[in-house]
């Protein structure tokens, strides 16, 4: 074959494509043509029928599911064997508890822990015992680096300086130690805001609201709490931890911040009941963003889950609308 033929079998062969792709292309036009027609006879149907019924309102656009975090707190030591039995979906967040007196590193492997997981660090800090000689800056320098580490990740995480501060420090020193340490941590995605002792709220909200100051709420981006359902393992009763939540809005719509978002630190119940309803609550609740269960025999709080309180966490966090 001489390389004429050469170039008159590639030609040949370029002209079939090509003639292959306009007919594939004159169908797509005609396909396209065809469903142009078809979408114009629906508009002029639609069109018709709203003629035909002008006093017809359409249908609301449904609204979209506002999805909630759920996560847990557990000692670092028990939070693989917790983990476990509750499952990890739905398992969005973990609460972390760090003491800058002990070095501005202090849990951080905790913090990479979680965020490798996917999970938001809920970082509960403490300066050391002395909260004069912190308000005096002796932590400022450990505040700053552990601010420049967590900023570093750019990932959400929460802070908050000495959840539950009631009785162990009075309003002023607390909203006074927020003043000098929030702002240093907030920047990135670090979020600042406190965790309150929720069980005020049932009949000491003036001793609360100690621990709330008006310069305060603008520089927090949430309030939290800790709630525990009232009474005692064999004696369990009212209040219920999300029972709590109505108080704390009522709280923040007084204070102007009605749409201040809310953190859960941790709650647990003594019964399936105290848990299922809380944990309804927490998800039907717009303004809530976080709400973690306490897991563990440790302290006075709660109960390992086990059985149907177990069951009822479970279901919480398989609510579709939960992160997952």
């Amino acid at each position: 074959m001489t390389a004429y033929d050469d170039i008159r079998a590639a030609t040949t062969a370029a002209e079939a494509e090509y003639a292959g792709t306009i007919a594939a292309y004159t169908a797509t036009v005609a396909q396209l043509a065809d469903v142009r027609n078809e979408l114009t006879a629906l508009a002029a149907e639609f069109e018709a029928y709203k003629a035909a019924h002008p006093d017809e309102e359409p249908p609301p656009d449904p609204d979209p599911v506002a999805q909630r975090i759920i996560g847990m707190s557990s000692p670092n030591d028990e939070w693989a064997t917790r983990l476990s039995e509750v499952g990890s979906n739905g398992i969005r967040a973990r609460r972390i508890f760090a003491d800058i007196a002990r070095g501005a590193g202090d849990k951080m492997s905790v913090v990479e822990d979680a965020l490798s997981a996917g999970m938001i660090p809920v970082l509960s800090y403490k300066v050391g015992g002395n909260i004069d000689a912190a308000l005096a800056g002796s932590y400022d320098t450990g505040i700053r680096t552990a601010a420049a580490r967590l900023q570093g990740y750019d990932e959400t995480i929460a802070v908050t300086f000495w959840h539950e501060p009631n009785p162990d420090i009075p309003g002023e020193k607390f909203t006074a130690l927020h003043r000098r340490y929030l702002p240093l941590m907030q920047g990135g995605k670090v979020h600042v805001g406190p965790i309150l002792n929720g069980w005020l709220l049932d009949n000491q909200r003036d001793v609360f609201e100690k621990y709330i100051a008006d310069d305060l709420l603008a520089l927090w981006s949430f309030v939290g709490m800790d709630v525990y359902q009232a009474g005692t393992e064999t004696a369990p009763k009212h209040p219920y931890p999300g029972e709590r939540v109505a108080p704390l809005l009522d709280v923040l719509a007084d204070r102007g911040v009605p749409d201040m978002p809310i953190v859960i630190g941790e709650y647990n119940g003594w019964t399936a009941e105290a848990i299922a309803q809380s944990g309804e609550t927490f998800l039907a609740t717009d303004t809530m963003w976080m709400a973690l269960m306490f897991n563990s025999d440790v302290g006075n709080k709660g109960r390992v889950l086990t059985g149907d309180r177990l069951a009822a966490f479970k279901a919480t966090k398989a609510d579709p609308r939960v992160i997952q």
